[in-house]
């Protein structure tokens, strides 16, 4: 019996440490030998779509700056300004406010700043 008792217990810390891989938690994400839970990848599919958002209206908002009507200015006031202080220079201008939306995209906003600045 004693020895029994003995071999469970053993059998039952082998059975421990083989799982322990598999089940860990790696960073804010609690995954499952490799599979990721419904909640972290609805959390990562969103994440995806902005950011694909973004970087596709980036672009059009940037472009929307340049085609404005005093385009020089703007842009000299641009690059004049402060890092932090871009972006509600463009979603005041109204670039990074797209059909459909009520408001600018501050995200669009920050990115097209961006695109901006790197413009020579």
């Amino acid at each position: 019996m004693e020895m029994l008792q003995s071999c469970k217990a053993t059998l039952l810390r082998v059975c421990c440490r083989a799982l322990s891989p598999a089940c860990r938690n790696s960073g804010h994400r609690l995954r499952l030998g490799g599979w990721t839970l419904g909640s972290t990848a609805k959390q990562m599919a969103e994440k995806n779509a902005s950011a694909a958002v973004v970087a596709i209206l980036a672009p059009m908002c940037a472009d929307k700056f340049v085609q404005g009507a005093d385009a020089s200015a703007n842009m000299v006031e641009l690059k004049r300004s402060v890092r932090g202080c871009r972006t509600p220079n463009i979603e005041k201008g109204g670039w990074a406010t797209f059909p459909g939306n009520a408001s600018p995209d501050r995200s669009v906003a920050q990115a097209c700043a961006t695109l901006l600045t790197a413009l020579q």
